[in-house]
């Protein structure tokens, strides 16, 4: 039976979907070690609950130098110890944006709504500090110091040696290779990149006590940030959500000091449907030999992931009880206790990555895959049989369901993927049932095109390996 070409591959909608309808949700592309060029799709690890925060929702998660670990809510931050209790550290402004948190070994530094608390990592004391006419935005550690830039300014500020909670207000100094603000700071290899909405320059530390901070010269990017907070390290370089004089919004990836775009046609189509992008939170991580960029972007309900082992986008979705899809639980994540934890976006919920929970929290996982086009070349297809090539026998205890007999979801769509037929389920194997195979027969004629989807929601390992299908 003939192999369906690109089978396992990224998301790649094209602005009309009678083009492209392919979409990836909740599994990632692994090309095949053994076997180059050919790839497989995996489902996501799950999201395992480990803690319910008393407040809502996670703004920030932070492993300090020291390895104690943080959680910022709406009001409150927590310490978070091995075996998942937590104790209230204090009270901070009611908000819920995102807190930056930094660490110089001795303090934990939050910036929130603008303001400075700073928790003593010996006395566990919160003390505020407010630097007269000093705003916080992201803050970041260089050599001793800790950094900030006003927001709307071009300036930045540092702080005293060592010292979280000293900042004198005229240590300070501004970017001035182009008048736009400065958008966020990013510290990376002892390195300072300062993005402003529509270019970016590049400074160091000079050693010099009296003057710690220089620009680099000969470096300046003329690519910004259209949202600060994507701004993440990864893979020995950077990410991220670009912003130009030319009002243009790709993902950047650093080669060097050269941004080199890495989004497709598929992810900005899609951004440019959303209301706003300004508000993407980027976010990294790695799992299985993969190296991470995610976007979550609250205001368009989507989270696109991107894959630094493949170049491949894919999506993270979480599935509401109507049916439809929204942004993935988190994009507040960091690594305590040898896992990745992560804090709900919406709840108080802490959650780890495990490939063995096939949920995210208590919520259904939907992995799903719509294939390429299959064309006619203006001929009248019938289509004898699709046949799954997937992992079969995952099924799970005789006592636990959903799961005990997991089911695959198979559509098809004749007009381009703006409408698709009726469900048609088949078992991808009860327990021990290894030799299964996923097939259905008899799925009528098309003229142009058809597309087919599959998907499922049982909470059992996903390894999809391809596709096969007879036509004539």
């Amino acid at each position: 039976m003939p192999e369906l070409k690109g089978f396992c591959g990224p998301s790649g909608q094209s602005r009309s979907p009678f083009v492209a309808a392919d979409r990836t949700v909740n599994m990632y592309l692994q090309e095949l070690d053994n076997e180059r060029g050919r790839f497989a799709l995996f489902s996501m690890p799950g999201l395992r609950p480990v803690a319910l925060l008393p407040s809502a929702p996670v703004r920030g998660l932070c492993t300090t130098s020291t390895g104690r670990t943080f959680a910022v809510t709406s009001t409150t931050i927590f310490e978070i110890f091995a075996g998942w209790t937590v104790l209230s550290r204090g009270t901070i402004p009611t908000g819920t944006t995102p807190v930056s948190m930094i660490d110089n070994g001795i303090a934990l530094f939050l910036s929130v709504n603008g303001e400075g608390r700073v928790l003593d990592l010996t006395s566990n004391v919160l003390t505020t500090v407010a630097p007269p006419g000093l705003a916080f935005a992201r803050v970041f550690y260089l050599d001793g110091r800790l950094l900030s830039h006003d927001p709307g300014t071009r300036r930045f500020y540092f702080s005293d040696l060592f010292d979280a909670l000293t900042w004198d207000p005229l240590s300070f100094y501004e970017a001035e290779g182009r008048p736009d603000p400065i958008a966020t700071l990013f510290v990376d290899h002892r390195e300072l990149w300062i993005p402003g909405s529509q270019s970016t320059e590049v400074w160091y530390s000079t050693g010099n006590s009296l003057d710690p901070f220089a620009r680099m010269s000969g470096v300046f990017l003329e690519q910004g940030s259209g949202a600060p907070e994507s701004f993440q390290a990864l893979d020995n370089t950077l990410f991220w959500l670009g912003g130009t004089t030319r009002g243009e919004s790709p993902v950047w990836m650093a080669n060097g000091y050269q941004p080199v775009r890495v989004s497709t046609h598929a992810l900005e189509t899609a951004m440019s449907g959303m209301p706003t992008v300004a508000d993407a939170i980027g976010f990294t991580a790695r799992h299985g030999g993969h190296a991470w960029y995610g976007l979550d972007f609250p205001t368009g309900g989507e989270t696109w992931l991107y894959d630094t082992s493949t170049q491949a986008w894919t999506e993270l979705a979480d599935l509401q009880a109507a049916g439809t899809l929204t942004n993935y639980p988190s994009h507040q994540h960091c690594s305590a206790f040898g896992f990745h934890l992560w804090g709900d976006s919406t709840t108080g919920q802490l959650y780890v990555w495990d490939p063995t929970y096939h949920r995210y929290g208590t919520k259904e996982r939907l992995c799903e895959r719509i294939a390429p086009h299959l064309r006619g070349e203006g001929q009248r297809l019938t289509y004898h049989c699709f046949e799954l090539l997937m992992q079969a026998g995952v099924g799970l205890d005789a006592a636990v369901s959903p799961g005990e007999n997991p089911q695959v979801r198979l559509q098809w769509s004749d007009d381009g993927a703006q409408t698709w037929s009726m469900e048609h389920w088949r078992s991808a194997g009860r327990i021990g049932h290894t030799f299964e195979r996923v097939r259905w027969h008899r799925l009528g004629q098309a003229y142009r095109q058809r597309a087919f989807r599959v998907g499922m929601t049982d909470p059992v390992q996903i390894a999809l390996l391809g596709a096969n299908v007879e036509a004539s």
